[in-house]
């Protein structure tokens, strides 16, 4: 398997990412010594804030390339063919750094549960792990990788909501606008452009279906999973929307 041999490299990663989140849970600690909810679990979130910026840029790189590949290079890694063999090469190192950061964060989920996520966090945290191994130890879906990656794209905005709200924040312009930003990220990254990807996907399934190299189990687990992920950014989509509505339902009564 291609992942076996990349254990030693995730688990630099990890160790990076751990390392990130122990700086900066220390400078916020110093920053805001009166602010212990910023000091516990600021250090996470400034640590998933650096992550979605780097493997959402990766990803609209790799994306590009991947655009107008033919369907086998964009269903299969295959060596040997320029430039989807270096182009490859690029999107397993990035979905080393998304595995990398999911097992380094799934870990502080769990140690300080519920405060950093409840069972949305952990279903999602599990299934992309899930597909991770899957796809990286049989060498698959290269351009849906680039597709779901970029859903990080409405990562920062999420954090930075968390750091407004918890530095006295919360209501002000920065606010409305951080919100804003947030909700059309999320439907822009995790709903339209994954709700894309994913019929691509299906109506190219046999591609890896009926690939010799790959079970069939193996292929059709994968893809459940990715059909899962999308079912459950609705959720948190449907969710963002009531959000939205019930705060201009109470903007309404004030003003009123």
């Amino acid at each position: 398997s291609a992942l076996v041999s990349d254990w030693p490299l995730l688990l630099a990663l990890a160790a990076g990412w751990e390392s990130v989140y122990q700086l900066s849970g220390f400078i916020l600690r110093k920053v805001a010594p009166g602010n212990e909810k910023l000091g516990a679990l600021g250090g996470s979130y400034a640590t998933a804030l650096l992550h979605s910026v780097i493997v959402t840029y990766r990803g609209f790189l790799h994306m590009a390339t991947y655009w107008h590949a033919p369907e086998k290079h964009r269903m299969l890694l295959l060596d040997g063919v320029a430039p989807y063999d270096e182009v490859g090469r690029d999107v397993e190192f990035t979905s080393r750094i998304f595995l990398s950061w999911l097992l380094y964060d799934i870990f502080h989920v769990f140690a300080l549960y519920p405060k950093l996520g409840k069972w949305d966090t952990v279903a999602h945290h599990l299934a992309f792990i899930a597909c991770s191994v899957l796809a990286c130890s049989y060498r698959m879906l290269p351009f849906a990788f680039c597709w779901l990656i970029t859903g990080e794209a409405s990562t920062p905005f999420l954090n930075l909501r968390w750091f407004l709200i918890n530095t006295g924040n919360g209501d002000t312009a920065a606010m409305n606008i951080t919100n804003i930003t947030f909700a059309l990220s999320f439907f822009a990254a995790r709903v339209l452009l994954y709700g894309i990807g994913l019929v691509d996907l299906l109506i190219h399934r046999e591609i890896i279906l009926s690939s010799p190299q790959i079970p069939l189990l193996v292929s059709q687990s994968l893809l459940v999973l990715i059909v899962a992920g999308y079912l459950l950014n609705l959720m948190w989509m449907w969710n963002i929307v009531n959000m939205a509505m019930g705060k201009g339902r109470n903007n309404k009564k004030k003003a009123s």
